[in-house]
């Protein structure tokens, strides 16, 4: 169902691009390219379809899509599943240099394009029967900007329509989804474990209707408790978790303005704060 709204509201925007119309549209296509961040993200889990290869298919293309290696992302995520918040895990390559708050708002599409460049370089965390499919995926990837640059060209109109000012709005809205994952949460001496989790990271509460078209992304805390469940299942998930899930849940928009005040993550500031035990 989601691919098919995707598809349905991709088609409105060719129909109408630029359009009184296509405000909407663009707004709910932005959503829906988080969404994809999140289909993205399920396929490594394997939750997305049934299938390991169905998900492996899937992810390669939704990722060159967004510019990420399938392989180099599953690593790097797998990785940071193990290691949350503690020594090694990877997400510490995101937050290592600290930035004024006006100018992180300013540099925030450059921000989230350099996270997938991070993890597309992090070679060191690749095995030897991943090489061949990152070579691959970073060839599709190098593919797709030849196609986005091609389609602003013949078609500039529906392009900015369907790709460029949704992708704007989507580095926005991505960015604080993303940044507030593990925000002034402690540095864990050891990672955590099933419900561990909800000390070191972070659910957000949006519209029932945005969480379902960004696949229910929000729940990040839930889905490190729980990284089997099926996205959409996470309401009803981190219902069953109770109190504990309840706790470790902020507005989005209160995030926003938590962000504002106490500024960008770094890691060191993060590890500054160990906690024993």
């Amino acid at each position: 169902m989601f691919f098919l709204a995707l598809a349905a509201n991709t088609f409105l925007l060719i129909a109408f691009p630029l359009s009184l119309l296509s405000a909407p549209l663009v707004l709910l296509q932005a959503i829906m390219f988080v969404g994809l961040v999140e289909a993205f993200h399920q396929s490594v889990h394997s939750n997305l379809f049934p299938g390991k290869r169905a998900n492996l298919v899937v992810g390669v293309f939704v990722g060159a899509f967004l510019g990420t290696s399938y392989p180099a992302y599953r690593r790097f995520h797998l990785k940071h599943h193990q290691l949350t918040n503690s020594d090694g895990d990877p997400e510490a390559r995101f937050y290592t240099k600290a930035s004024s708050r006006l100018r992180a708002l300013l540099l925030i599409p450059i921000t989230v394009a350099g996270h997938a460049s991070i993890v597309n370089a992090a070679q060191d965390l690749l095995q030897r029967n991943d090489v061949n499919l990152h070579k691959f995926t970073m060839l599709l990837i190098y593919l797709r900007a030849v196609l986005i640059l091609l389609a602003l060209v013949l078609y500039p109109s529906q392009t900015l329509a369907v790709f460029l000012l949704p992708m704007l709005v989507f580095f926005y809205y991505e960015y604080f989804m993303s940044h507030s994952q593990h925000y002034q949460k402690p540095y864990a001496a050891t990672a955590p474990k099933g419900l561990e989790h909800y000390r070191y990271s972070r659910n957000l509460r949006l519209p029932n209707w945005i969480g379902f078209l960004s696949l229910y992304t929000n729940y990040h805390a839930t889905h490190h408790a729980s990284p089997s469940a099926k996205w959409y299942r996470m309401p009803e998930v981190a219902a069953s978790h109770g109190d504990i899930a309840l706790a470790s849940t902020v507005p989005y928009l209160g995030f926003v303005k938590s962000w504002w005040r106490h500024g960008v993550r770094t890691w060191p500031e993060e590890v500054s704060g160990t906690e024993e035990g």
